[in-house]
């Protein structure tokens, strides 16, 4: 089975760096999508990423920062305040990326440069 994304977004805040007890990177953040064909409507995904992924997150992206992310679906499960089991889907991260970046005067800086309509990548002939 193929269980693969990409997506594109902005994060909605600051990526959040943590590590585990056994001494393993982890970043975590959400991102804000618009839908193409219906630019008003929002939708917010968890992000996770680990490792080298997660310290490149953390180190080069901020609140309102465009990214797109390559990973997986993910699902974890746990118990609320009320006792109730409930599951929570988020995106693995294998790689983040600059949207649609060109170099700046100095070759390892990088900066953003215009989007274009997403609507326009997707439009059926």
């Amino acid at each position: 089975m193929l269980n693969r994304i990409v997506i594109m977004g902005r994060l909605t805040a600051d990526p959040e760096l943590s590590h585990t007890q056994t001494g393993k990177i982890r970043a975590t953040g959400s991102l804000a999508v618009s839908i193409s064909r219906a630019p008003e409507i929002t939708e917010f995904h968890d992000i996770e990423a680990w490792g080298d992924c997660a310290q490149y997150l953390t180190n080069n992206y901020h609140k309102g920062s465009a990214i797109i992310v390559e990973g997986a679906i993910r699902a974890r499960e746990y118990t609320n305040a009320n006792g109730e089991r409930k599951k929570a889907h988020y995106i693995s991260a294998s790689s983040i990326h600059f949207p649609l970046a060109q170099p700046a005067t100095a070759p390892d800086k990088w900066v953003p440069i215009e989007e274009p309509a997403l609507k326009d990548l997707f439009d059926e002939e």
